[in-house]
């Protein structure tokens, strides 16, 4: 504090700024300066001043600036445009002599081929949880909700209803399950909790449950009998848990796994 009358250092010194004085990383100087401290400062800041002065003496000061960096004369700010589009394009001698209505196209072919690669970006089937025909694992301890997770997510792709409540659906679609550890009793009850909580009605939803006893993808027959469902079906997201279930016992977890 460069003045005052003291009230403020006391104010800081109290216990209730304690805290805030611990997570400063400067400490704050307390003590009133002497007079020739001042002096010191106040000689420093004039010289700092001055040199400002002297760095802007031959700039416009009356110059609006659009955006930092932007010089302040708007002819300048045209002068390296141009030029730095001429470097662009490279050496006069070089340049190639292109109409300028087929620039204009160019530009718009750059400009439409941008656009849509930003939205292959940014194709979600749950928007920040699941991208579009991506393929997953669902993974976690046993009996962490991992099925209920599943389920939840085949009624908001159904649908197109936030995922948890909180990750949205772009596009509702199709959803094809196979259940392969609970019976079909008990999947029909999780689903019309999970509709129930999420204010839809199941028998509206397009979700289309496997039966077959057994589905195993180490088998040709069970791949193919897949692949024929899933292309005539064509659903937007295809659920199979657990996936322990859909190999072969007898082999070992990194067997089945790279199989």
């Amino acid at each position: 504090m460069l003045a005052g009358d003291g009230r403020l250092l006391e104010r800081l010194r109290s216990e209730e700024f304690a805290p805030l004085g611990s997570r400063m990383r400067v400490r704050l100087a307390l003590e009133r300066a002497a007079p020739d401290e001042l002096q010191e400062l106040l000689l420093h800041c004039l010289q700092k001043a001055r040199r400002r002065q002297a760095d802007d003496a031959g700039t416009d000061r009356h110059a609006r600036r659009s955006r930092l960096g932007q010089p302040a004369c708007a002819d300048d700010h045209r002068r390296r445009a141009a030029r730095g589009r001429g470097a662009a394009r490279g050496p006069p001698h070089r340049r190639e002599a292109v109409p300028g209505d087929l620039r204009s196209a160019c530009r718009r072919d750059q400009g439409s081929i941008g656009t849509a690669e930003r939205k292959e970006e940014h194709r979600w089937l749950i928007a920040g949880l699941w991208s579009e025909q991506a393929v997953g694992i669902v993974g976690g301890e046993p009996k962490c909700c991992k099925s209920f997770l599943a389920l939840d997510i085949a009624v908001a792709v159904a649908a197109g209803i936030p995922c948890l409540r909180r990750f949205a659906v772009p596009r509702a679609g199709r959803v094809l399950l196979y259940a392969a550890e609970d019976a079909l009793h008990i999947v029909r009850r999780r689903f019309d909790g999970i509709c129930d909580a999420a204010g839809v009605a199941l028998a509206d939803l397009d979700i289309q449950v496997i039966t077959a006893p057994t589905l195993r993808l180490d088998l040709e027959a069970d791949r193919n009998s897949l692949t024929d469902t899933v292309a005539r079906l064509q659903p937007r997201l295809l659920i199979l848990d657990p996936f322990v279930r859909l190999h072969a016992s007898t082999r070992t977890p990194a067997a089945r796994s790279r199989r």
